[in-house]
């Protein structure tokens, strides 16, 4: 709970900057799934369901947690149009579909589509009130083109920063992305930044290009994070001052990473409640044929049918509450089948 307690504090900027929208273009923060997709059957079939602000897809669980997983279950419908990501775990999942989702108490299944950008105080603590952040984190989605303008109100800085600002109206930093050429441009307003790219493990560190105000930046860091951290391209960049231009190349035409779940299979088993001899019976089947989960395969080819694999797991005869969990995530993403 603590966690996501200062989850919320950290999505202030995205609050705010909804809440501006919610106010100037009448779009409420929370809406339900048949107000974008009226025509389509399936968005009045999960009723919890809903949109949180422009960018992120939520799918609350309800149902207490099976006894032999640990785990609690929704089913959850993905629009088409879109694959998204699980901002938490970096999995992928296909669009236009509907899947039943399986879920830790300390886990919440949290989306964002291609072509996202939310950002975050960058602060993994962030101070007690409602001060505008001394840094931003930028989580950006690959795979269209995005944008977001970040709105804050100068009242709202901290009183280092307050005596310098202006004493009204609204400030804002403009993110946007170019899904072709793979660029990301920021216009921003001082402070460090952070951008990560989530799900985008696929990408030479030596070929990514950084530029502040038409120069290559020296002091920029990046790296490549992977499970059981949110696997990303993470670009940091430290205080800038005053308005700057952000750039940043990372390859023409970037796609969200194809993973491997088995690490997190491997997590999620080790707390079932289950002999040992059904736990082996499920890893024998799935062993062989994944490599960590977190760094992408490279275009590595399953050794048996896909469909063999599914067929094997469901011919084991066991709960579905024990093999909707193996079968979630080997359903999720299905570029690699």
């Amino acid at each position: 709970m603590t966690d996501f307690l200062r989850l919320r504090h950290r999505l202030i900027p995205y609050l705010y900057s909804m809440n501006v929208r919610s106010a100037s273009e009448d779009e409420t923060l929370v809406q339900p799934m048949y107000w974008d997709y009226p025509e389509i059957e399936d968005a009045y079939a999960v009723p919890n369901q809903f949109f949180f602000g422009s960018e992120l897809l939520v799918a609350p669980i309800v149902k207490p947690r099976n006894l032999t997983t640990g785990l609690a279950s929704v089913k959850a419908w993905f629009p088409p149009g879109h694959r998204y990501v699980d901002i938490f775990t970096g999995i992928v999942y296909d669009g236009n579909r509907t899947l039943n989702l399986y879920r830790k108490l300390d886990e919440y299944p949290v989306f964002a589509a291609e072509g996202s950008i939310i950002p975050l105080d960058a602060a993994t603590e962030p101070k007690n009130g409602a001060r505008n952040p001394e840094g931003f984190e930028v989580l950006v989605v690959v795979g269209k083109n995005a944008q977001f303008s970040i709105l804050e109100d100068p009242e709202d800085d901290s009183p280092e920063a307050h005596s310098t600002a202006p004493k009204s109206g609204e400030r804002g930093s403009l993110v946007q992305y170019y899904q072709d050429e793979g660029k990301l441009s920021a216009k921003v307003t001082g402070r460090a930044w952070t951008f990560r790219f989530v799900a985008l493990c696929d990408v030479k560190l030596e070929e990514v290009k950084i530029l502040v105000n038409g120069e290559i930046s020296k002091d920029a860091e990046v790296e490549i994070q992977v499970y059981p951290q949110l696997p990303s391209l993470v670009v940091k960049l430290p205080a800038l001052e005053g308005k700057s231009d952000i750039e940043i190349h990372v390859g023409k035409d970037p796609q969200l990473s194809i993973f491997d779940v088995k690490s997190r299979l491997f997590r999620l088993m080790l707390d079932f409640q289950t002999p040992f001899s059904i736990k082996d019976q499920i890893w024998d089947v799935i062993d062989a044929e994944f490599v960590p989960f977190g760094s992408a395969k490279g275009g590595a080819q399953h050794h048996t049918p896909f469909t063999v694999n599914v067929g094997q797991l469901l011919a084991l005869g066991l709960d579905e509450a024990v093999i909707g969990v193996v079968c979630e995530l080997l359903l999720a993403d299905s570029r690699d089948t």
